[in-house]
């Protein structure tokens, strides 16, 4: 089962991966980047600070920070080492030679969007918390 599943992913991944066009590369390529999440994170800091009192405010930005430092931490130090899945364009790779790779870019490891996604999410987590209808003693 477990084959059958790693190869019905290989295949995926080479399907799309082969559906490249030069609009497309440029797009992943800049939603991948670092410094594009900015302005979604001064905005999520924005709309808390405008909606919620102080106290509540610094409590979610704590929060979510703390929620980002651990998603990251527990993915890069817990669950990559016990997954040891080689990135698609790593070398090691025996598919590495079919992945097309745009600029001659590899990615780093783990990929920045991989990272901005669990960041994301502990976000969600928290943001829950902060604009549920409790009101507590925040």
């Amino acid at each position: 089962m477990i084959e059958y599943l790693q190869q019905l992913d290989t295949d995926l991944f080479l399907f799309l991966n082969s559906m490249h066009c030069g609009v497309m590369d440029r797009f992943m390529s800049l939603f991948t980047g670092r410094f594009i999440w900015i302005p979604m994170y001064a905005t999520l800091l924005y709309v808390i600070t405008r909606r919620f009192r102080a106290r509540r405010a610094v409590v979610m930005v704590l929060g979510i920070v703390l929620a980002i430092v651990l998603a990251d931490q527990l993915c890069a130090t817990v669950l990559r080492p016990i997954f040891e899945r080689l990135r698609p364009a790593n070398l090691d790779n025996p598919i590495s030679a079919m992945v097309h790779i745009v600029d001659g870019y590899r990615g780093v490891t783990p990929p920045i969007h991989l990272r901005w996604h669990r960041s994301c999410g502990g976000c969600c987590v928290v943001s829950r918390y902060g604009c549920s209808s409790w009101r507590g003693p925040l």
